[in-house]
C-alpha cells in the first residue's frame, strides 16, 4: 500500500469520538479524550483540543466574523489573518491559525446540512504539525447522543428552547430568533449533570462552579441561598460577556448520592428573566 494511502487508512482506524458524539477526529500521539468532556488532552494540560456542535447556520455567521475580526478575540488569542478555505471529508470547512500568549491555536469549522462542528485547540508551537493533522482528519456523523440520551428530563422550558445539546451531559438552550448568537445579546441557558466528592462543601462548590463559567470575565457573587431542605443551592451575580454587562443565576441541585443537576441561566442584566430560571432549574429531574 503506498505511504499516503496508508495514512490515511491508520488515521481513519484511530478515529475516536468523545462522548459518543457527532464530532471525531484522530488524536495525536499523546493525546486521549477528557473525562467528562468532548476534548481531547495530553496528560500534562499543555495542549488541548475541544469540539462543539451548532446549528448548521452557524458556519456562515462565524465565518464571517472571524474573518472580519482584528485585534484579541474573547478568549485573547489573535489571528493570523483570514480563514484557509477547506474540503474535510468532503464537507465545507475553514481553518483558522492564530497565537494566544505563547502558544498556538487553530480553530477550524466544518459544515454539513446537519450541524456545523467547532474544533478549537491550543497547543505548544512545536506541536502544530500534529494538531493540525488532527484537525485535518475530522470526521461528522449521526451522533449517538442526543436530547433523548441526556441524564435529565426538562419539564418546563419557561420560554426558552433548545438549540443543541454537549454531549451525553448537558443541553444549551436560548429565547430569540438566532440559534447562534455571536454578540451575546439573547438570553442563554445551560443544563448540565455532574457529580461531586464525597464531603464536599456544596455551597463552596455552587460559587467554585459560578466564578469558572467559561466565557465570561469580571464575575462577582452578589447572593447565595439555600433551600430549606438542603436540596437547591442559587448563587447569583454578574459579569462581562464580550461587551455586554450580564447577569448570572445558578441552581445547583443535588440528589442523595451526590450527583447533582446544573442550571445556568445568562442573561443581559435589563431582563427580568429570574422567576423563568427558577422555574427552569425546578423542572429539571434525573432520567
Amino acid at each position: 500500500m503506498p505511504p499516503t494511502l496508508a495514512l490515511i487508512a491508520l488515521a481513519q482506524a484511530a478515529l475516536v469520538f468523545p462522548q459518543d458524539g457527532a464530532i471525531g477526529l484522530a488524536p495525536p500521539p499523546g493525546m486521549n479524550v477528557e473525562a467528562d468532556a468532548a476534548a481531547f488532552v495530553d496528560p500534562p494540560g499543555a495542549a488541548r483540543i475541544t469540539l462543539a456542535e451548532l446549528p448548521p447556520a452557524a458556519f456562515a455567521t462565524l465565518a464571517r466574523r472571524l474573518d472580519a475580526a482584528s485585534g484579541p478575540l474573547a478568549d485573547g488569542s489573535v489571528l493570523d489573518g483570514a480563514g484557509e478555505a477547506l474540503r474535510i471529508d468532503g464537507r465545507t470547512a475553514r481553518l483558522y491559525r492564530g497565537q494566544q500568549g505563547n502558544a498556538g491555536t487553530l480553530l477550524l469549522l466544518v459544515s454539513d446540512d446537519r450541524r456545523t462542528a467547532v474544533v478549537a485547540a491550543r497547543f505548544p508551537t512545536d506541536r502544530a504539525a500534529a494538531i493540525e493533522t488532527a484537525l485535518r482528519s475530522v470526521r461528522l456523523r449521526d451522533p449517538a447522543s442526543g436530547i433523548d440520551a441526556l441524564p435529565f428530563v426538562i419539564g418546563d422550558a419557561a420560554g426558552y428552547r433548545l438549540v443543541r445539546t454537549l454531549g451525553r451531559e448537558g443541553a444549551v438552550l436560548t429565547e430569540g430568533p438566532l440559534d447562534v448568537d455571536t454578540d451575546g445579546a439573547q438570553p442563554l441557558a445551560i443544563v448540565v449533570a455532574g457529580r461531586a466528592e464525597a464531603g464536599v462543601d456544596r455551597a463552596a462548590l455552587a460559587r467554585s462552579l459560578l466564578v469558572s463559567s467559561d466565557g465570561l470575565t469580571r464575575i462577582t457573587i452578589a447572593e447565595t441561598a439555600v433551600s430549606a431542605d438542603g436540596v437547591d443551592h442559587r448563587v447569583t451575580g454578574t459579569a462581562v460577556d464580550r461587551a455586554r454587562y450580564v447577569a448570572l443565576r445558578q441552581h445547583l441541585r443535588f440528589a442523595a448520592d451526590g450527583s447533582y443537576l446544573r442550571t445556568m441561566c445568562i442573561h443581559p442584566v435589563r431582563d427580568p428573566l429570574a422567576e423563568r430560571c427558577d422555574s427552569l432549574a425546578a423542572s429539571v429531574t434525573p432520567r
